[in-house]
């Protein structure tokens, strides 16, 4: 998928409740809140997920939250939309995040740890592919 694409269709998820992808995956919000930080936080998890974070990722709130130029409790209630969206296909369900921790450091530091699913991996993935037929010279 390329990359305009892949934004497009997380556009969807973020602006819809409900309904269904241009590949087949149904997609379903239970808790949607309207977030209006769900963009950009999303924008964020995918920005390190790039710079090799990997699946799970580890999220700084107040940091982070100061560097997209959002409230921490607004960060945090993004994080819960997002881990919210629920895709299936083929008969199978996953979230597209899971939140797989919430700690508070000895300093007072909340951080949140969370788990790319499969569908959001796969296409980031696709999209990190060389296009076949592209050729560099040397």
């Amino acid at each position: 998928m390329e990359r305009h694409l892949l934004y497009r269709t997380l556009q969807t998820l973020l602006t819809e409740t409900t309904g269904r992808l241009a590949d087949g995956v149904e997609f379903n919000c239970t808790a949607f809140g309207g977030e209006s930080a769900m963009g950009v936080v999303l924008d964020l998890i995918i920005e390190r997920y790039f710079d090799g974070h990997g699946r799970e990722i580890k999220l700084p709130v107040r940091q982070l939250a100061e560097t997209v130029r959002v409230r921490p409790d607004e960060f945090v209630r993004a994080l819960v939309a997002l881990g919210a969206i629920e895709l299936a296909s083929n008969h199978i369900k996953e979230r597209m995040i899971q939140i797989d921790e919430a700690s508070i450091s000895e300093t007072g530091t909340l951080v949140v740890r969370i788990r790319l699913g499969g569908w959001l991996t796969y296409q980031l993935e696709s999209v990190c592919q060389p296009e076949v037929g592209l050729r560099v010279s040397q």
